[in-house]
Parts: C-alpha cells; structure tokens; sequence
C-alpha cells in the first residue's frame, strides 16, 4: 500500500490518493467550477464514480445523468465520459478495481444510490445497500443504528476501506486496540485483521464499504473482546 499523496487539479481543485495496492485504487477529488467546471473519466479498468458532496452531470455518448450526493455510477469501458460540475464545489470518491474482467455489463454507466437499490439487513440492525458488485469486489453503503456495538471478527481473503458519510464518526478497533473514530480521510483494513465497529452517538451513522473481494464466506469471529470509548 502507498502512502496518501496530494495533487492538484488547478485552482482550488485538488486529489487525494486514499489508498493504493495491486487490486483496488480509492482517491478523492475536490472540482470546482472556477477551476475545472469539466473533467473526463476514462473507463479502462473498472472504475466506479460516487458523489460525497454537491452535483455532477455526466455524459457518455448520447448517454447522460445526474448525479447527487451519495448517488454513484460505474464508469462504461466503450468510451470517455465527461463530468459537468454543477455546484461550486463537488466532492467525488473514485474507486478504481484492477482485477476485474474488462467486459462491458449492464451495470455499466447505470444510477445507483440508496433510493434505487433493495436494502438489505444485516446482523444486529445494520442495513446495507449494495451499490455494484463484481468478481473482484463490492461497493455499498452501511447504515449503523444508534450505540451500535459488535464482537471482533476478521475475515481471511477480504480488505476493506471505509469512508464516512454523515452522522458522527463510527469508532473502530483493530487489532485489539482501543478503538479510534473513522477520519474523513477513510481507513483501510488488511486482510486477517481483527475488527470491531461501533456507534456510540444516539443516531444513526453511514459509511461507504468497499471490499475486495467480495466476502463469500463471511466472518470469523473471536474470542476476545476488543476495548471501545
């Protein structure tokens, strides 16, 4: 994994490289009207746009759509598409999967939020929306209830990179330690790491999840009980 690198896209615009290895890119850009009010997305790997803050317009051949806070797309592999800033200032998580297949499906270049996707519930009141999934990994967004807490896992062959999304930060502890609140700047979770997740606001807390790959066989829980605020 690389270090998080800062580079900038013009005036007042700029990246941020949250997380870099062999099979998953996760990088933030900050656009702005002012600066770059176009930008072009190329779909070579398997790259997914999702919107933190204002609104983009993009269009892939006579193909268009808006998207909004928390509404995401997977970038379609035949052509370039171009993104429109639509407020002064936008906020987009681009998450890059390398060993997916590059074939063109029909997920490609389709809306996606919360609103448009089935929730699912998971253990002890969590509800997951599944953004896109594929053979090299999943995006979604998790919503934890309020003073949510949970017993320590890992899982064997699945990373994971969380970002918040609104609420108070959810704490989180690994490898046993005492557990530490998400940075807006996200974390990243090796494979075998012991983890536990916990909201002690009174509301509930979202997060985008993405793992890679897909966790088919679950978690392996432990003994031991990690130490949380």
């Amino acid at each position: 994994m690389l270090a998080q690198a800062h580079y900038s896209l013009g005036k007042e615009a700029h990246a941020i490289l949250l997380h870099h290895c062999n099979n998953l890119r996760v990088r933030l850009e900050t656009l702005t009207q002012a600066s770059n009010p176009t930008r072009f997305y190329h779909g070579f790997q398997h790259t997914f746009l999702f919107v933190l803050k204002g609104e983009v317009f993009l269009k892939h051949g006579q193909e268009d759509m808006l998207l909004k806070m928390h509404q995401g797309t997977l970038l379609s592999k035949l052509n370039t598409t171009i993104a429109t800033v639509l407020t002064p200032q936008v906020e987009i998580c681009v998450i890059t999967f390398f060993r997916e297949p590059n074939t063109v499906s029909e997920s490609d270049f389709k809306k996606v939020s919360s609103g448009t996707v089935e929730a699912l519930p998971e253990r002890l009141g969590v509800t997951s929306w599944p953004l896109w999934r594929g053979k090299s990994g999943t995006v979604s967004i998790n919503l934890y209830p309020a003073h949510y807490k949970e017993s320590t896992y890992y899982h064997k062959s699945t990373e994971q990179f969380l970002l918040p999304l609104s609420g108070e930060p959810l704490e989180i502890s690994t490898n046993m330690q005492t557990a530490k609140k998400l940075s807006e700047s996200g974390l990243f979770i090796e494979k075998q790491t012991p983890k536990a997740f916990y909201n002690i606001s009174d509301n509930s807390v979202a997060v985008l999840s993405i793992y890679t790959p897909h966790p088919e066989k679950g978690r392996v829980m432990l003994l031991s009980k990690a130490t949380n605020q």
